[in-house]
């Protein structure tokens, strides 16, 4: 809504300047800063079964999505092409999205078995449509998973409101979980670790129950107050 109102309050704005308009009828009009809504990343377990349920290019979307942590669209993950896997090294190149990063690109470590499991996605590409795209759809570039996306949902019976770009909270939400350096999962994402704070951690019930472990109790062992 604000979104649209500041648009609305720009065109208004020009059509006076341009005499199609005697005046602006909103030119006070101000709203209240938007909050976006936080929506926990899936759990490893809902992860597992959205690529269950997934076609094979939302497969590996996910699989690379939660691993690299990369911006999951064409800003970024879409554009991986086999020419940035870097099989000796187990690593991928990032091209980073145009959004103010200090650096066009950031080498992302890959995990033993997603490194097993691009060499047989780069073996069968090559044995049948040879595209360079890592994320490519029987061979052609993807654009889109939104419809494929929500289907893989369905089928698995998780929460609706989970976007493809959830797995990009996802990989720093379980990197953090798990003893991750702040820095570290920064520069992964091709952050602020501020921004990372803000947005992208999700702290886990896990993480809640270890806060709370530590708390010295104030009853002694089998008493009963309160009552």
């Amino acid at each position: 809504i604000v979104r649209r109102v500041s648009i609305l309050r720009a065109a208004l704005r020009w059509g006076v300047l341009d005499g199609l308009l005697e005046s602006n009828p909103i030119p006070d009009m101000r709203l209240p800063k938007a909050r976006s809504k936080r929506v926990p990343p899936p759990t490893p377990q809902e992860a597992r079964r959205i690529m269950e349920h997934a076609a094979p290019h939302i497969q590996r979307v996910i699989i690379l999505g939660t691993a690299t942590g990369a911006r999951v669209g064409p800003s970024e993950l879409f554009r991986v092409t086999w020419a940035d896997v870097d099989m000796e090294q187990a690593s991928v190149r990032i091209h980073t999205a145009d959004k103010g990063a200090r650096h066009p690109y950031r080498d992302v470590p890959l995990l033993p078995d997603v490194l097993s499991l691009l060499r047989v996605w780069q073996a069968h590409d090559a044995r049948t449509h040879g595209s360079p795209y890592v994320i490519n759809y029987k061979g052609a570039i993807v654009r889109s998973i939104n419809s494929g996306w929500h289907a893989a949902l369905r089928r698995a019976g998780v929460r609706d409101e989970i976007t493809p770009y959830a797995l990009r909270h996802y990989f720093a939400t379980e990197a953090l979980a798990h003893g991750a350096e702040f820095g570290a999962v920064a520069a992964i994402m091709a952050h602020r670790p501020s921004m990372l704070f803000d947005v992208y951690q999700h702290v886990t019930d896990k993480q809640k129950k270890a806060a709370v472990k530590p708390l010295p109790s104030l009853l002694k062992k089998g008493q009963i107050v309160g009552i």
